[in-house]
């Protein structure tokens, strides 16, 4: 499976649009969105 990674805080995401929305809210507000990284695979226990 290809996955994709926020360079910010290193979270992997199935889907680029996650993976980038993600880097884009980490670099803006120096911290995580858990609207977004509610579909990291680290939190779906697949990773």
């Amino acid at each position: 499976m290809k996955t994709y990674q926020c360079s910010v805080c290193n979270f992997h995401y199935t889907e680029e649009k996650w993976a980038k929305e993600c880097e884009d809210f980490c670099r803006k507000h120096s911290s995580c969105s858990l609207e977004i990284t509610k579909h990291a695979l680290e939190n779906k226990g697949s990773i």
